[in-house]
């Protein structure tokens, strides 16, 4: 449940800035004030740094390895044997995000291109779909991952993201009935990955390693959903604009994560590792 929780504060985000953008329009000349909005949750580090107690199990960890010698963490997670863990966590922590930024948000542009001129806040509206759906799928993954277990879970969550997010745009348009209904499904598949995301990945590292293999194996896909972001860019020039044509393209990164799961540990009923 947690991890859920972890996993639905982002999504509520989302759904946040689609309110704010119902009421102030983003715009060319408008969108610098999105940025400032962007940057308020910083303040919850100094809160976290401050109020959050350590791991006591991470400090009895780093308590043993003071006696000895050790490793820097980051060192440690690129050098065998955590290395193909690593490598395994940052590829499935970088699909869902690639998804995300690079085949599931464009339907947010497609909606303003097609339903734009005639309303205004459609975009805003389209966004809204798809964060509440979103916020209700990071909860749930988690629970998803106990019930199925994680690979099949995983495995899952990939075929049925690319199935709805390639569906959408070949068999729908924006303003259509059953477009925002389908954005809302749509949103909730493809974040029940951000609630087994938090589930799995600190199941992957022993206890002295877990929060940097977790960072890593996640952020690391950021940069990768950034590269992936430019290249969708990319191929909207070559396909002239057509936002149905990309969405489908990049949608198949989710095949990715059908076949990689399966290389991935399975830690379903095991405790975490020491």
């Amino acid at each position: 449940m947690t991890a859920g929780l972890l996993g639905m504060s982002a999504n509520l985000g989302v759904f946040v800035l689609s309110q704010l953008g119902t009421f102030r329009k983003v715009t060319p000349d408008s969108w610098r004030w999105l940025m400032l909005v962007g940057a308020l949750p910083a303040i919850l580090g100094l809160v976290s740094l401050r109020f959050v107690p350590e791991s006591p199990a991470w400090l009895s960890t780093r308590a043993t390895e003071k006696a000895g010698k050790s490793r820097s963490p980051l060192a440690e997670l690129f050098q065998p044997p955590l290395l193909r863990l690593t490598l395994i966590g940052i590829g499935l922590g970088a699909i869902p995000l690639i998804g995300a930024w690079g085949a599931s948000k464009w339907m947010i542009p497609w909606a303003d291109k097609i339903g734009g001129a005639t309303l205004p806040g459609y975009k805003a509206t389209t966004q809204a779909y798809w964060a509440v759906g979103a916020a209700l799928g990071s909860l749930l993954g988690g629970q998803l991952a106990n019930l199925l277990g994680r690979r099949l879970t995983y495995f899952l969550i990939s075929l049925d993201s690319m199935t709805l997010t390639a569906g959408i745009y070949v068999f729908l348009k924006p303003l259509e009935p059953a477009f925002l209904p389908c954005v809302f499904v749509q949103g909730f598949i493809s974040t029940l990955f951000f609630g087994w995301l938090p589930l799995y990945l600190p199941e992957l590292f022993p206890t002295r390693v877990r929060a940097s293999g977790t960072g890593v194996s996640y952020n690391f896909g950021r940069f990768a959903s950034a590269a992936g972001v430019l290249g969708a860019g990319a191929l909207m020039k070559i396909f002239g604009g057509d936002f149905a044509k990309v969405g489908v393209i990049t949608s198949l990164i989710y095949a990715l994560g059908m076949g990689i799961i399966w290389f991935a540990p399975d830690t379903t009923g095991k405790s975490l590792r020491d």
